[in-house]
């Protein structure tokens, strides 16, 4: 059937299977199938590698900012029957002007019966959830179902989890940069005179705590002249007596002498002391004033 012989008469239906070189339509037309089959299959032979088969939507007069230049539509109906249209791409001009033209693609769903934006691609920035909806955006890795995750509710943010916090990570992070500036800053605005910024360690096993239990370990790494990874110092705190209403707790300071890292000060409330040197090592203590070096000294070799 030739494009000429179509348009000997309107409104033609044609059953079966129509074979053409190519033809226009210049008025709504209408695929209709009654089983799960293809309604309309586009299908290029050319061998090259480039573009196949192009589904191409014009909206073919001058364009303006804000113009709608094409819609794809998804239409099921309710259990009323009544038709819905359930998923929208609307694309339109952004910028209309001749050589600098910027577009614009909107991604919409149907959510209690009002569509929303869920996707909207713009120049300069592409936004999830831009009608600000209770709307989680979770985003899967080979084996995380949370690998990023912003809870719609509340807008916190987690990392390999749930978000119980405006920030939740789970898993080790890490903090790298090239200068000299510092890696983390932690600021607050508050102005009363109470706690300003807190780094708050907080070992929580799903369990009652017990006894020798660390707490925490702050570590100070480096590299020596072998290029191998060291610990220069650690500041580690531990449960000494997790018993309730009479805890004790413990912090030692260690420093890497000789290759070792040796106890330089043990805060221990399970026994009531703080030691200074607390492995017997050959270390001096010393105390300054304001004008003495040696206001007060215990040379470590000979105490």
């Amino acid at each position: 059937t030739r494009a000429r012989d179509l348009a000997d008469s309107a409104d033609k239906d044609i059953a079966g299977t129509l074979t053409v070189d190519s033809f226009a339509a210049t008025d709504g037309s209408t695929i209709t199938v009654n089983d799960n089959s293809v309604a309309l299959d586009l299908i290029c032979t050319d061998t090259d590698a480039s573009q196949g088969p192009i589904l191409r939507l014009s909206r073919d007069v001058a364009g303006a900012a804000s113009d709608i230049i094409g819609t794809v539509q998804y239409y099921g109906q309710d259990v009323a029957g009544n038709d819905a249209q359930y998923v929208e791409l609307e694309a339109r001009v952004e910028d209309a002007t001749d050589g600098s033209e910027e577009g614009r693609l909107d991604i919409k769903v149907l959510r209690s019966g009002i569509a929303r934006s869920i996707m909207n691609a713009m120049p300069t920035e592409t936004v999830f959830n831009e009608g600000s909806q209770d709307l989680d955006f979770r985003v899967e890795s080979d084996n995380l179902t949370h690998a990023l995750f912003v809870q719609g509710s509340n807008g916190f943010i987690g990392i390999g989890d749930t978000p119980t916090q405006k920030l939740d990570v789970s898993g080790a992070g890490r903090f790298v940069r090239t200068t000299n500036l510092a890696n983390v800053i932690l600021e607050t605005t508050d102005t009363d005179a109470n706690e300003g910024p807190v780094l708050d360690f907080y070992r929580n096993p799903g369990q009652a705590g017990a006894d020798d239990d660390k707490l925490g370990v702050i570590q100070f790494r480096g590299l020596n002249d072998a290029s191998e990874d060291t610990i220069f110092s650690t500041l580690d705190t531990r449960i000494v007596d997790a018993s309730d209403g009479t805890e004790d707790g413990r912090t030692q300071l260690t420093v890497i002498k000789a290759g070792v890292l040796v106890n330089v000060l043990n805060a221990d409330m399970g026994i009531g002391e703080i030691v200074i040197n607390d492995g017997s090592k050959d270390i001096d203590f010393r105390v300054e004033s304001d004008n003495d070096t040696h206001a007060f000294f215990i040379d470590g070799a000979d105490g």
